[in-house]
């Protein structure tokens, strides 16, 4: 403990500096011993305190507590000068053996955390690699909580981010570029938010509903949503972590996932001489965050198992992968090929595969797998005819290309949809529903369908020039995306006494629980068409099972996969995947699908969770950039 000096300030927690002239006082003797004295007001045993408050020594330590932070966890703040009060956690760091704010040895811990959370992402380096996600998030946490460099969480989300996205490069390589140079922000906002915040609560829930925000943030960020490879994607396949999705859906997941790890955190963080300590987050929060999780883990893992065990009935179901080249290197791709090739392609995999399905109660293709695009009436027409000549024998389901009616005479760009059209068998349109969720980039360029009709045509008419034919231009779809099979009192799917309601995902959609909410009773089926050939059968694949997944059991509905080339499955309410095509490969899988079962409140109430943690996210934020704690008047950050 350094002796106060002549003229030298002499700092009191929670009073502005004094400077005490006066001669250096010579050590002063325990009192009791010859020679000694009795402590001076404000001083006893060596250590400064205020009457009414803890005692503490400089560094804002109590008696037995020397591996607490400095100025953090309710104790006074180290100094009213922020000059001194740097200085003075600088020394104390030091002196404690921690790796402080900045320090390498924080900035590596970090890093290592998003190297494993990317490692951990589906489909994982291997066999149960998702379970890696958990310390990942464990050492990211330990870095946003020691206030580590901003530049090492961002490092943190490049290497999470750029491994995520590795398949989209055959895509668009600037796009894939794109993504960890953006997604790195994310974590650097996580980490902003904390700091405003200043672990104000000084618990493991303030981290795991900061994360919940986030990663709801940026799957719903406005013209540019992310939200593949979630944390809680890597271990959906394990029964226990996917169960609470039933009741408190992705986000709320997330959210659980997040206090688990932070609830880790806080009761095993190193502080010290290698002793385990509590570390900024408190040891009694810590345990009471760890044991609520397992609690709430467990009891959702025992309920949820007895899901879809009886259901009212089944159907049989024929899910149909019909593999299309998409690259000029892949067997069998023709870019000449025209709308005549396309229709007797078509109408040559129901041939083969007709006997297959027989039986059946509803046939489900791919996205874009109709032959050619509907553009007006006669169009649908055509259709019409096409499907009566081919029959099928079943309801169809299928996704198609759709162009709108121009908007304003002259448009050059009338609206164009991705679509999903049910026919009956003999070929009437029964319905059709259009995608509202839009890939960013790929499918429409964020902002433009703000724009007024006259003007979206001026963009997209200089935008053809630099980009070509394949411009991304499409118009989100309005409405739900219910679709009904059957009608009351007339024919409907065997072992089903009304009409089959049928919530209709395509692909990108998959990624959104909202878009499964249907009005009035929850839907019978979920169902998603997905086209993922662009992707080469990269990780992608497997991030969207990851996702089909989470809303079978947010839905308590099954839901049914029908890809271009992998994976075509199914998933029963539970979560449980059923049998599975090989990617890549032309098949029809049948699955026999049970209906009935009590319809599950996570598809609805999920979203509202991410919105709470994002609204924390701001007010973090916020604090932040007004240099103020939440609560506290005058408290300069």
């Amino acid at each position: 403990m350094p002796r106060r000096a002549q003229g030298r300030p002499l700092v009191l927690q929670g009073a502005p500096e004094l400077a005490l002239p006066g001669p250096p006082r010579a050590a002063a003797a325990p009192a009791g011993r010859a020679g000694g004295r009795a402590p001076a007001p404000g001083e006893f045993g060596g250590l400064l305190f205020l009457p009414g408050r803890r005692r503490t020594d400089p560094c804002g330590r109590e008696p037995g507590a020397e591996g607490r932070r400095p100025g953090r966890m309710g104790s006074p703040p180290l100094s009213r000068s922020p000059e001194r009060g740097a200085e003075q956690e600088a020394r104390c760091g030091a002196e404690e053996g921690r790796s402080g704010p900045g320090s390498p040895r924080a900035a590596l811990w970090t890093l290592c955390g998003g190297l494993l959370l990317a490692l951990a992402s589906p489909p994982g380096v291997f066999p149960y690699a998702g379970l890696l996600s958990l310390p990942g998030l464990v050492l990211l946490f330990r870095g946003v909580q020691e206030r580590v460099s901003l530049w090492a969480l961002y490092g943190a989300g490049v290497l999470f981010f750029g491994w995520l996205g590795w398949s989209l490069r055959f895509v668009s390589f600037g796009g894939y570029l794109a993504i960890p140079l953006l997604g790195g922000l994310y974590f650097v906002l996580l980490g902003l938010a904390w700091r405003g915040f200043r672990g104000a609560w000084g618990n493991p829930l303030l981290l795991g509903l900061l994360w919940m925000g986030l990663e709801y943030l940026r799957g719903h960020m406005p013209g540019i949503p992310y939200p593949l490879g979630q944390v809680v994607h890597s271990v959906a396949g394990l029964g226990l972590f996917r169960a609470p999705a039933r009741w408190i859906g992705e986000a709320g997941l997330g959210g659980l996932y997040g206090l688990l790890a932070a609830s880790i955190l806080a009761l095993f963080g190193r502080r010290g001489q290698g002793r385990i300590r509590a570390g900024d987050l408190s040891l009694r929060w810590g345990m009471g965050g760890l044991l609520g999780v397992l609690v709430v883990f467990g009891a959702s893992w025992g309920l949820l198992s007895g899901v879809g065990t009886a259901p009212r009935g089944r159907i049989q179901v024929a899910l149909c992968q019909v593999p299309t080249p998409v690259y000029p290197d892949q067997e069998g791709y023709d870019a000449r090929r025209g709308v005549q090739a396309r229709i007797r392609e078509f109408a040559a995999f129901v041939e083969r595969h007709r006997e297959e399905w027989k039986g059946s109660a509803l046939l489900v293709f791919p996205e874009s797998a109709f032959p050619f695009t509907l553009s007006s009436g006669r169009a649908t027409r055509l259709a019409e005819d096409l499907i009566a000549r081919l029959r099928p024998g079943a309801p169809l389901l299928i996704g198609a290309g759709r162009q709108g009616e121009p908007v304003f005479p002259g448009q050059k760009f009338p609206p164009r949809f991705n679509s999903a059209l049910l026919f009956t068998p003999g070929g009437r349109l029964l319905g059709q529903v259009d995608k509202r969720w839009l890939v960013p980039l790929g499918e429409t360029l964020p902002g433009l369908n703000l724009l007024s009709p006259e003007s979206r045509d001026a963009v997209l008419g200089v935008l053809e020039g630099w980009v070509g034919p394949f411009l991304p231009s499409l118009s989100p779809g309005e409405g739900t995306g219910l679709l009904q099979l059957g009608e009351p009192g007339g024919k409907v799917p065997k072992a089903f006494s009304d009409p089959l309601r049928l919530a209709v995902g395509i692909c990108f959609e998959n990624a959104f629980p909202e878009a499964f909410l249907v009005p009035g009773a929850p839907a019978d089926l979920l169902v998603v068409l997905s086209n993922e050939a662009w992707y080469r059968g990269g990780a992608t694949l497997d991030q969207m099972l990851a996702l089909s997944r989470l809303r079978a059991v947010e839905a308590g509905r099954p839901l049914l996969r029908s890809t271009v080339d992998g994976w075509t499955t199914w998933f029963r309410a539970s979560g449980a995947m059923g049998a599975k095509l090989p990617p890549g490969k032309e098949g029809v899988l049948l699955a026999q699908v049970p209906l009935g079962g009590d319809a599950a409140p996570g598809l609805a109430w999920g979203p509202w969770f991410g919105r709470f943690g994002l609204g924390l996210l701001v007010l973090g934020w916020i604090a932040f950039v007004c240099g103020r704690k939440p609560g506290e008047g005058g408290v300069s950050s």
